[in-house]
């Protein structure tokens, strides 16, 4: 049986492009303005790149580069590492997406690696704060209603 592959728009990824992982590619070295100057600076340039996955037998997507399981969530709300919509990958895609994962470098992989790992701690922050903060409003909803059930009767 034939795999099938995605392209995923995770969760909290903080991109520009919710497809793509940004800053993962080493491109090189480029001056900061067009023309010489005194404070002229090197700033390293990165390209992005798109999370590939691969839908398992049980419905479920694992990222092709790192293994971890990527579970389907609209709305994001969800300690793990998430995604909202999946693209089917196209032959294109795939020979495209695959030739720039060959090409990575250690550098490039520890990026990648490290930027999943950044968007599930971000993952799990964010739906423990949404968690405290709905127990928070439960507490005070049940003190408002005693409030109104001892003082309002």
């Amino acid at each position: 049986m034939e795999k099938e592959y995605y392209i995923l728009n995770l969760n909290h990824t903080n991109s520009k492009n919710p497809c793509k992982l940004d800053n993962i590619i080493y491109k090189g070295r480029n001056t900061k303005y067009p023309f010489e100057t005194e404070d002229d600076e090197l700033e390293d340039i990165y390209d992005s790149i798109e999370v590939l996955a691969e839908k398992t037998p049980f419905g479920a997507y694992k990222d092709v580069i790192t293994k971890e399981i990527i579970i389907s969530s609209n709305s994001g709300k969800t300690p793990e590492l998430s995604f909202n919509r999946a693209t089917p990958a196209s032959r294109h895609d795939i020979i495209r997406i695959t030739k720039i994962y060959r090409e990575m470098s250690d550098e490039d992989l520890a990026r990648y690696t490290a930027a999943i790992e950044r968007i599930k701690k971000n993952s799990k922050i964010l739906y423990e704060r949404e968690m405290q903060m709905e127990r928070e409003e439960l507490s005070e909803e049940r003190a408002a209603r005693d409030f109104l059930l001892h003082y309002f009767v």
